[in-house]
């Protein structure tokens, strides 16, 4: 059997004011019915004013996603009847989105995939009901309208995902992707990123089967178990020889499984047709292309640029850019940009050469990817507050190269930095000593050559990596004090001396 799987992802647009209307677009957090007024609650006689800020930033998304912009887009009501829909219509774009046809590589079990964008459209949201389940004072549910009205993107995908692990990796991806491009923060705890699966199994090679939606999943965890039970439900129903019905269900969290919620409509049942209360969405493509100029690069972009530029290989960049709120990358390449003396805009000054720079970018990933987070793991930590700032990391990269610590001097400077995040790193090198004078380097280099014949011989017949077990031998006995590449260099100079 093989799964079929699409997403229609809800997010909302980082806007100050809602869709329609002047209030602020702001729902987590306040007041129930505070940020409301006549537009976004529905009374009669109002008129909606569309959001220049939302067009942008949705038409940011589409160029960034590859997708074609309509030059001349259409809003519609969306008819049903919800008691969280204050008009009992939601004003969304239905036959004529703005953004259509794109598409957005991701990486999944450490093969690149690419999945098609078949739109992306605005609307509004809903309000939201408070369920009194298990209240002993209230028997009913209230509403609170201070998220009717909040702009939203929605995009939906081409059923081009074949399981579960896939379809997280898919929304940590454009989560991330969201990010980066400032149109939306995409915190699922508080509702501003939702997700509706649908999914259908049958016979490979075969027709799809019925397709199931899953709706308001909020959680790359419910999307992976809703999708993982799912699929196994219509695959064990189909093996009994039962039809999966077409209906949309509900994930219960704690009972570990979906459960009907509604037959599943199609678009008819929502009784389309145009806004009469708005003129077409016209957008010109001068307006689009000051848009794309201005839109930065997408993470899986910028992947390829750590690469190509840096040297990193493919699971570093992958961390660094996809990492959760993408402090790692944002840390990454302003701490490069200090290193570099480029100055943290990337204005040239006294720039690093272009191989120091990969030198420096391999080095800034290393702390970053093994040590920072590591602590941050240990520690309950998160990038905020942990005190290491793009400064203070570069200035610890300079300390490093400059005096040639060794790692464990560079190890034992770097959690000095983190366990005291006001140390300036200038002052932490106080007692880390480096044995750099020649003469006492010279001394402790024949010493292991003396105590070490096997080495010895092993480099002088041919094996040029046994150097290391001597280097090694020294950075013991010196408690890595020694400057490992001074070091190097005396060995390599004696030994050459008993090759001759």
């Amino acid at each position: 059997m093989k799964p079929t799987i699409g997403l229609e992802i809800h997010v909302q647009l980082n806007t100050k004011s809602k869709l329609f209307c002047s209030c602020p677009a702001i729902s987590f957090g306040v007041a129930p019915n505070f940020n409301i007024c006549p537009v976004c609650t529905g009374h009669p006689g109002v008129l909606p004013v569309l959001n220049y800020g939302a067009v942008e930033r949705l038409v940011q998304m589409g160029v960034a996603l590859g997708c074609s912009i309509r030059p001349l887009s259409i809003f519609a009501r969306k008819n049903y009847f919800y008691p969280d829909l204050p008009k009992s219509y939601q004003i969304s774009q239905f036959e004529e989105p703005l953004a259509e046809r794109g598409s957005m590589e991701f990486f999944s079990g450490g093969k690149k995939k690419i999945v098609r964008i078949h739109r992306i459209h605005l609307e509004e949201d809903a309000g939201k009901l408070l369920h009194a389940i298990g209240s002993a004072e209230l028997d009913h549910s209230l509403v609170d309208f201070n998220r009717s009205g909040l702009p939203l993107a929605e995009t939906v995908t081409e059923p081009d995902l074949a399981d579960a692990a896939q379809a997280s990796d898919f929304l940590v991806a454009l989560r991330a992707t969201l990010r980066a491009l400032g149109v939306s923060a995409c915190d699922m705890e508080k509702g501003e990123m939702r997700v509706d699966v649908n999914v259908s199994v049958a016979p490979e090679g075969g027709p799809l089967g019925n397709r199931v939606e899953i709706k308001n999943l909020n959680s790359f965890k419910n999307v992976r178990d809703a999708l993982d039970h799912e699929i196994a439900r219509q695959t064990k129903a189909l093996a009994a020889g039962e039809t999966i019905a077409q209906e949309t269900r509900l994930w219960d969290v704690k009972r570990n499984a979906t459960s009907p919620m509604r037959n599943k409509e199609d678009s008819s049942d929502y009784r389309y047709f145009p806004e009469p209360d708005l003129l077409p969405l016209e957008v010109s493509d001068e307006w689009v292309e000051r848009v794309r100029r201005a839109t930065p690069l997408v993470p899986a972009k910028k992947m390829e640029r750590y690469q190509e530029e840096f040297g990193l290989g493919p699971k570093e960049a992958q961390t660094l850019v996809f990492l959760e709120a993408q402090e790692a990358g944002v840390l990454f390449e302003e701490t490069l940009h200090l290193a570099a003396g480029e100055g943290a805009s990337g204005g040239k000054g006294n720039a690093a050469s272009f191989e120091t720079k990969k030198v420096l970018a391999k080095s800034a990933a290393n702390w970053i990817l093994n040590d920072l987070l590591g602590h941050l793991a240990a520690q309950g930590l998160d990038f905020a507050s942990c005190g290491m700032t793009p400064a203070r990391l570069a200035a610890f990269l300079n300390i490093v190269t400059s005096q040639g610590l060794s790692s464990r001097l560079a190890k034992d400077l770097f959690g000095k930095l983190l366990a005291d995040p006001k140390l300036d790193p200038k002052a932490a090198c106080v007692g880390l000593e480096v044995l750099s004078d020649e003469a006492d380097l010279l001394a402790h280099v024949r010493a292991a050559i003396e105590e070490n014949p096997k080495a010895v011989s092993e480099y002088l017949g041919g094996k040029e990596k046994a150097v290391q077990a001597l280097v090694g031998s020294v950075m013991k006995k010196t408690r890595g004090q020694a400057h490992p590449q001074k070091l190097q260099e005396l060995f390599l100079r004696e030994l050459a001396s008993k090759k001759g």
